[in-house]
């Protein structure tokens, strides 16, 4: 949609990250890398205030995905 809300990690570590698509072959996530033009999937856990919550995984998938609600 079109909200903001901001994400945080408060045990990086314990960060998810899945790649549910080939073409992103061996990409590497490290700090610094340049932009990845694939669609993502954030999920999270939302807070109180219902406008921040805790990043649990992010997930790379195909140009053609479709999240449906």
């Amino acid at each position: 949609g079109t909200e903001t809300r901001k994400l945080v990690s408060y045990s990086p570590r314990a960060l998810r990250t899945y790649v549910f698509t080939p073409d992103l072959g061996d990409t590497q996530l490290v700090c610094g890398i340049k932009p990845i033009e694939f669609p993502a999937v954030f999920a999270y856990k939302p807070t109180a205030d219902n406008k921040t919550g805790e990043l649990v995984s992010v997930e790379f998938v195909p140009k053609s995905f479709v999240l449906e609600q």
